[in-house]
């Protein structure tokens, strides 16, 4: 939803309409960043949905005069909103193919444009969709400590409690007297024998608490690309199949290192060990993510749409 939340935002600010869909994570994402770009509509998943009609009940013909864009988390969206959408989609998601789309924005490092049989393409970390609380604490932030001092740990809608006590238990043994700091979500009930402070934090203004930190553990994802864009060095373990290609492009520009759960223990023991590389893991990601990509991918938006004909044009 927080790729949703960057373009509608970016959108917004080119005079768009941008209604966002209440999909699964939107009350976590959204907070009060909301009413910034306009309605909260209940497009969600009828299953999954915290609002609104569900899919069930959606007629696609009455949505079509209320926006000039619709953002959709399509990861999230049931099969049922998203067949609803198809016939107005032009803008495809880089994990979820959808019918009718005429581009597709994949902010992946390599991605391969041969893999796409459509015209336009938005490729690459130029196209991150990242919102403006990024930016700021781009601009706000100072360089990591090494040894780290604090760690931010987000492991996302894949994320599990046994997870989270892997990499707590994992960075208590390693960093004994670092501060690790996690969003509530993966608040885990089993506390390590000894080992780092926690701290709660709420999931929105997640940006500024990676600013705040030294280091982030995370799943390869939007906070990957966040994490970079601050200039933090990141340890990611792909949790869902939609990461497998962002973590391997952005281990292979050296913005991060990969890990599994078997793995962590090793992967951030030697990144520890080696000071250069752990500071240069964020300098490089500083230089690949400047956090301009949702810009950018509203001015390619509205160069495609510049005389939406018959109707409004879709974002997914």
């Amino acid at each position: 939803m927080r790729r949703g939340l960057a373009i509608g935002a970016a959108l917004s600010g080119l005079g768009w309409n941008v209604t966002l869909a209440n999909t699964a994570s939107a009350e976590i994402a959204l907070g009060d960043g909301a009413g910034d770009i306009g309605t909260l509509s209940g497009l969600g998943s009828g299953e999954r949905g915290t609002g609104g009609r569900g899919s069930d009940g959606l007629d696609p013909a009455s949505l079509r005069p209320n926006f000039d864009a619709c953002v959709i988390d399509s990861y999230k969206a049931t099969p049922e909103l998203r067949r609803a959408l198809a016939p107005y989609l032009a803008i495809d998601d880089y994990y979820l193919p959808l019918p009718g789309a005429i581009a597709v924005l994949n902010p992946a490092p390599g991605a391969d444009a041969a893999q796409y049989q459509i015209d336009e393409k938005l490729l690459g970390p130029r196209y991150a969709l990242l919102g403006g609380d990024v930016l700021l604490a781009r601009e706000s932030c100072e360089e990591p400590e090494f040894p780290p001092r604090r760690v931010y740990v987000w492991l996302g809608a894949a994320g599990t409690t046994e997870l989270a006590g892997i990499v707590k238990s994992t960075l208590a043994g390693l960093l004994p007297a670092a501060e690790v700091i996690f969003p509530p979500a993966h608040a885990n009930p089993i506390q390590p024998q000894a080992g780092p402070a926690e701290t709660q934090v709420s999931f929105n203004g997640g940006a500024r608490y990676i600013a705040m930190a030294d280091m982030v553990v995370c799943a390869g994802g939007v906070t990957a690309l966040e994490a970079a864009c601050i200039g933090r060095p990141t340890v990611a373990l792909a949790l869902a199949e939609n990461q497998l290609a962002n973590v391997a492009g952005l281990a292979g520009e050296g913005t991060l290192v990969a890990a599994t759960d078997s793995t962590l223990g090793q992967v951030v023991s030697e990144l520890l060990s080696d000071r250069e590389k752990f500071l240069g893991l964020g300098s490089r990601g500083r230089k690949l993510v400047d956090g301009l990509g949702a810009e950018r991918a509203a001015e390619a938006i509205g160069r495609i749409f510049s005389e939406p004909a018959g109707g409004s044009p879709h974002l997914d």
